[in-house]
């Protein structure tokens, strides 16, 4: 079976960009994924990543501080677990999202977010660098390790989840990234437990998602329809 891992970044009263998605459609996810009866994994209270059908991961890029004032409402109010991989050199900073200056949470509400069980935070590098355009590896290591250990600072344990900025990703990465993480998301599309931990996806939900598009992207059959249209035309091309 497979695990759908999803992607958001900000979630807003009004959408300004595509990677901002409004409050209602956030909640509206949330009711879709419950009425169809999918398990939402909890990585403070599961050692691992279960691959069951109709397990569910909901994940947040970056750390932005709506996350705290309109996220954080909403999963407690279903009681519904989240990872959150944080660019932490912005704790308490602002950082641009397609343009836009949006604020990072900090400390205190990272800590508020912990103890209530329901968000495990993990590493998105320390200063959300492109790691496709750094050919050094101790720099990369830098990146990732100072991450790790500002976050198990503040919450006081190191996850072993990671996920590139961007998607960006450097070969050069992997032998430190194996030792490092159980799992390592860089690429969109439909997470399978045969995956290498370093290939897995994610599925990206951006501003008006509709319920079609939510039920197509989460089905299997899609990604394997959409895999063969791809073989397809890289056949004719030939």
């Amino acid at each position: 079976y497979d695990l759908i891992v999803l992607a958001y970044h900000s979630v807003q009263d009004a959408s300004k960009c595509k990677f901002m998605i409004t409050c209602d459609e956030f909640e509206s996810h949330i009711k879709y994924f419950i009425s169809k009866k999918y398990n939402f994994i909890n990585l403070n209270t599961e050692s691992g990543l279960r691959c069951n059908k109709k397990d569910i991961l909901i994940t947040f890029d970056d750390g932005y501080e709506d996350n705290y004032i309109h996220v954080f409402p909403i999963i407690k109010k279903y009681n519904i677990p989240i990872v959150i991989f944080l660019a932490t050199a912005y704790i308490g900073k602002t950082m641009k999202l397609n343009g836009e200056k949006l604020s990072i949470l900090n400390k205190y509400q990272i800590m508020q977010m912990h103890k209530s069980g329901l968000v495990h935070f993990a590493t998105h590098t320390h200063t959300h660098i492109m790691l496709d355009k750094i050919s050094d590896l101790k720099v990369i290591i830098d990146e990732i390790q100072t991450s790790k250990d500002i976050i198990e600072e503040i919450v006081g344990y190191r996850s072993r989840l990671f996920a590139t900025p961007k998607g960006r990703y450097n070969p050069v990465m992997l032998p430190f990234l194996r030792q490092e993480f159980d799992y390592i998301f860089r690429g969109i599309g439909f997470f399978n437990k045969d995956d290498n931990a370093y290939c897995a996806n994610r599925i990206e939900f951006l501003h008006n998602t509709s319920k079609v598009s939510i039920y197509l992207r989460t089905n299997v059959i899609f990604y394997k329809i959409l895999d063969c249209y791809k073989l397809i035309l890289r056949l004719f091309k030939k």
